[in-house]
């Protein structure tokens, strides 16, 4: 099968299937688009792809990159991906910038979006004490499971999960975790910010299924000096059988979309070994046992009854308390049962969890569900985390009442979720 990876495709109906068979998955273009910036970086390794001599050549590409990143081996670095230390700068900066990945750049590794374009990523940077310090944000983006639905997010310019950079906004503004304000974001907003720009069309699922995915080896990729931490955010997604049909997502829709996108090797190594070389079993690609495999300490949060799980997994289109049906009951009060007790047993004894009783997906995006209106045990989500992250208290694992009769956590109804 020929790779395709020269110029950028136009005819997008003609050439989308060489696009997704060949494009190198987004996150992967990490470590060269900011190599462009001469400042500190991040990559992700892609999957398999059928030319093999192709993928080892751009793996060794991206190792003599590695070699030369600006790290000092003895400073006190800090990475955190998907969540982010704080100084006496400005309150207020200004908008982050949309960098795009040189054409020719693009050409070398075959990274692009759906229809052809150049990737990018919004970046600021950081002052003060925290110029060391980076926030690496990747926001959400449900997969296209079909070449159809994936041709026609290649002509999609605006909307969640964009299959082009084309029409791009020059600069967007961050939120809740992302702010730059200090006033909303006080233990973050200095630091360097990184926004992604999704637009490949596989799996970012609010941005924790890729970092699920790739953090493990990133880790291994930087000194042991720097301070590396994962947030994991909207993706406590366990597999439950649809409450309909009695089919599980993972065999109906993932499995294809893995296949079609090339990207059964986008796992951790450690969960391939022991699973399956091939990368094919879903082990290492459903998001909560993906958890387990995460060398890195890491924070979870989201909600016991994700609205995304009940939607597209269970297709349980209620709540505990309009659920009728024997089947939605049941089905709802199995994720209560995985959110409750089998989420905590895969985390390690440092990491940190948030999950409460509401039906909402978005966590960290919105200022009124990060840092005012949602409350568990009398915390916000920020407070959680950062408190998690700068190793204040002793508890950090928050687990609301999951019970029927809990539902909705009194909080988010104030909030009008």
């Amino acid at each position: 099968m020929q790779t395709y990876c020269m110029g950028t495709p136009e005819n997008v109906a003609t050439d989308m299937m060489h696009t997704l068979k060949t494009k190198r998955k987004l996150l992967k273009i990490f470590l060269v688009t900011i190599l462009v910036l001469g400042a500190a970086q991040v990559a992700f390794r892609c999957q398999k792809t059928p030319n093999q001599d192709w993928e080892e050549e751009t793996a060794s590409r991206l190792d003599f990159l590695w070699k030369r990143l600006p790290f000092d081996n003895t400073g006190n670095q800090n990475l955190v991906i998907n969540a982010s230390t704080n100084s006496q700068q400005p309150t207020r900066r200004p908008k982050m910038k949309l960098r795009l990945l040189p054409k020719n750049t693009a050409n070398r590794t075959g990274a692009f979006c759906l229809d052809g374009s150049v990737p990018g990523y919004y970046f600021q940077p950081g002052v003060g004490d925290a110029l060391r310090s980076w926030v690496i944000y990747l926001p959400g983006g449900e997969a296209c499971f079909t070449l159809d639905t994936c041709r026609k997010r290649a002509v999609q310019t605006k909307g969640l999960g964009a299959g082009t950079t084309r029409k791009q906004a020059n600069t967007t503004k961050g939120h809740g975790l992302r702010s730059t304000n200090k006033t909303i974001n006080p233990d973050f907003w200095d630091w360097n910010m990184v926004e992604v720009v999704y637009c490949d069309g596989f799996f970012f699922s609010a941005g924790a299924a890729a970092v699920l995915r790739h953090a493990s080896w990133v880790r291994h990729k930087l000194p042991e000096t720097v301070n590396f931490k994962i947030f994991v955010a909207s993706a406590a997604l366990p597999m439950l059988p649809n409450v309909r049909t009695g089919t599980y997502f993972k065999e109906t829709t993932l499995v294809p979309a893995i296949r079609m996108h090339h990207a059964a090797r986008s796992a951790p190594e450690a969960c391939l070994r022991e699973a399956d070389p091939s990368g094919l079993t879903m082990k290492c690609h459903e998001p909560f046992n993906l958890l387990r495999y995460q060398e890195a300490d890491l924070f979870v949060a989201g909600y016991v009854y994700d609205a995304w799980l009940l939607d597209n997994i269970l297709e349980a289109r209620c709540t505990p308390k309009t659920c009728k049906g024997a089947s939605e009951q049941v089905g709802l009060k199995n994720v209560s049962l995985e959110i409750s007790e089998t989420l905590p047993s895969l985390l390690k004894p440092q990491d940190g969890l948030y999950m409460v009783n509401c039906k909402k997906h978005f966590i960290i995006t919105d200022h009124n569900t990060w840092s005012a209106g949602v409350l568990l045990e009398g915390m916000t989500a920020a407070k959680a985390f950062t408190d998690w992250f700068h190793g204040r208290g002793n508890n950090h694992k928050h687990m609301d009442c999951v019970t029927f009769q809990c539902y909705p956590n009194p909080t988010c109804r104030k909030a009008k979720l």
